[in-house]
């Protein structure tokens, strides 16, 4: 009669040993099988997040009006739940998303058909990021502008912007307050709202080609040049959202009322700039002074006529310069304000002197 034998120590060996291999082998095909379904989970449910999004922006708002959701909108979708995300819905059917689904980042910006994957972002913090002038899209910018949610955007805050055929320049917040007097039909626009100015001077030009500010602002080249071969130059996206805005200018000499025009992008006034007179009276030849108000950020630097190091200009290479200002000196025909580059205000430049450009706008 035959005996059974077991397994010898050996062969236990053996088999425990090609276990281990086949663990090794198998456990990460099985984790990267594990993950990759925990990724297209998360991908399944950011696109839910954006299709309820749709709906409930249907419902509640319409299409046609832009709107942000986050994880605390009450938004249904089905799948795992969104520990952080933010949802922006714009006003002609397109989508942007940040958010952080079981570990995963997910985003997807507005040129974007598909949601990617972002391996770089490992929380929810560093997924998920809160509005800011500097990192925000301008596709963004302008959704929050239009959408008067301009409170993540402090007066002061930068960000870089592209000049066709000019380079790359820094602009700044330079206002984000609407006072009552703003609401007045003959009250200038021009620093009321959310305005961005240029930091730097970006070009060097002449007011005019002849020795004249007759006309004032609305008939200046300068004017021309900015609402036609300068706003050419700013990125689309930009250009295509500037804001019509209600800009009032003081006069030369041989006019006697102030001029009124409606302008993409303006140069600043002096009251803009130095606000009211405090021991100088740099508004004294400005006939329109009273129509306008000092900037956010001037005010905010304590810009006045007797302190004035804020209101110097640099241009890209470094050096101080002199730059222009849309108002002509009332008591001259030929002369517009600046400001020097010793930071003084001054009435004494012809409309034929070449100096610096560093125009403001809106978007709305």
């Amino acid at each position: 009669m035959r005996k059974n034998h077991g397994f010898t120590l050996l062969e236990l060996l053996a088999v425990i040993v090609i276990l281990a291999v086949i663990s090794l082998i198998a456990t990460p095909l099985i984790m990267n099988v594990i993950e990759d379904a925990k990724k297209e989970s998360a991908r399944e449910s950011a696109y839910g997040i954006i299709k309820a999004g749709e709906i409930k922006q249907t419902q509640e708002v319409g299409k046609n009006q832009s709107t942000i959701y986050s994880e605390t909108s009450g938004l249904e979708y089905s799948g795992t739940k969104a520990s952080k995300f933010l949802l922006v819905l714009d006003d002609i059917g397109r989508s942007s998303f940040q958010g952080f689904i079981d570990g995963v980042c997910l985003v997807k910006e507005y040129p974007d058909k598909e949601i990617r994957i972002d391996e770089s972002k490992k929380t929810e913090d560093e997924c998920v990021k809160s509005p800011s002038f500097k990192d925000d899209t301008w596709e963004m910018i302008v959704f929050n502008v239009k959408n008067e949610n301009t409170s993540f955007y402090k007066v002061g805050d930068t960000k870089e912007i592209e000049l066709k055929g000019l380079g790359t320049f820094q602009v700044r917040v330079a206002n984000n307050s609407t006072p009552e007097e703003c609401k007045d039909a003959s009250f200038s626009e021009s620093a009321c709202g959310f305005v961005i100015e240029f930091e730097h001077i970006v070009t060097r030009r002449k007011m005019n080609s002849a020795a004249t500010n007759v006309g004032g602002w609305p008939a200046s080249e300068m004017r021309g040049y900015l609402n036609g071969e300068f706003l050419n130059m700013l990125p689309d996206v930009v250009k295509n959202n500037l804001k019509d805005t209600r800009v009032i200018t003081g006069h030369g000499s041989k006019e006697t009322s102030n001029s009124t025009s409606v302008d993409k992008i303006y140069l600043l006034s002096p009251k803009e700039v130095f606000g009211n007179a405090d021991t100088m009276n740099a508004t004294e030849y400005d006939s329109a002074s009273q129509y306008t108000r000092q900037l956010d950020y001037y005010t905010s630097k304590g810009v006045s006529p007797s302190r004035r190091s804020n209101a110097v200009k640099k241009e890209i290479g470094g050096n101080i310069y002199a730059w222009w200002l849309r108002t002509p000196h009332s008591n001259a025909s030929n002369i517009f304000y600046l400001i020097a580059a010793s930071s003084n205000w001054s009435d004494r430049y012809f409309a034929t002197s070449t100096y610096g450009v560093s125009p403001a706008f809106r978007i709305g």
